[in-house]
């Protein structure tokens, strides 16, 4: 009757235990990270919301009543959001991006001089486009204006890519969006480009959220926005 192991038995033996319990805490550390990022996805979405409210309290709750298109990152931050989220400073980026270091480590970054939405099949913009360059007819069109809002999960860690470490958002309002013009914070869908309906089935989201070379601009956000701010086994990018 054999008694003992031989040493290459106890080496294979080790290796393989070793190799288990690598595995085991790399996947430990990656469900620790994606269990972190959805809280504080969670919570920054419910504290921006909170924030976009009040802030319509003193400045109008009509996104026609907001300057999203003339002022710098800093200038917006300021007047619209200051008063309302809890950060540490603040500094001017290029561009007049405003970045935002807020007290939980997270950090924000506020674009400058946002965005029209606007929908060329509209009767205003078939009508203005038979006279006038397509870019006046989208200012003169426009059906809604947003500014665009990075939420960096871990501050100046790496590694700072969108999909990845950071979510773009987007504060907006106009009959685009709701019938009332009321400003709100939120992962913009995207259109279809044959339809320039919105695009809400979660399989076309990320689709347009894996391809890389032509993502969608919010596509990754909307998706993880569908899944509670989840990050599902098939979310493209690995965190």
């Amino acid at each position: 009757m054999r008694k003992s192991f031989t040493l290459s038995e106890i080496l294979i033996a080790i290796i393989v235990i070793g190799i288990i319990a690598a595995l085991t805490i790399l996947n430990f550390i990656v469900s620790y990270k994606r269990q972190k990022y959805t809280a504080r996805l969670k919570k920054f979405y419910s504290v921006m919301n909170n924030a976009i409210r009040e802030s319509s309290v003193n400045n109008g709750i009509s996104s026609t009543e907001w300057d999203h298109l003339s002022l710098t990152g800093k200038e917006f931050f300021l007047k619209y959001l200051s008063a309302y989220i809890k950060y540490d400073y603040y500094i001017i980026e290029a561009g007049d991006q405003c970045k935002v270091y807020l007290l939980d480590g997270t950090s924000i970054i506020i674009l400058p001089k946002g965005l029209y939405r606007y929908n060329t099949g509209s009767a205003c913009y078939k009508e203005c486009i038979k006279t006038k360059a397509a870019a006046e007819c989208q200012s003169e069109c426009a059906e809604a204006a947003c500014t665009a809002v990075y939420y960096d999960i871990n501050g100046n860690k790496k590694p700072n890519k969108t999909e990845y470490d950071i979510f773009r958002f987007g504060i907006c309002g106009g009959t685009f969006f709701n019938e009332l013009h009321v400003n709100y914070f939120d992962a913009l869908p995207d259109l279809d480009s044959e339809t320039n309906d919105f695009v809400e089935d979660r399989a076309e989201i990320r689709k347009m959220c894996a391809d890389e070379d032509n993502r969608g601009f919010m596509a990754c956000t909307k998706l993880l926005r569908i899944d509670g701010w989840e990050f599902k086994e098939d979310y493209p990018w690995k965190i």
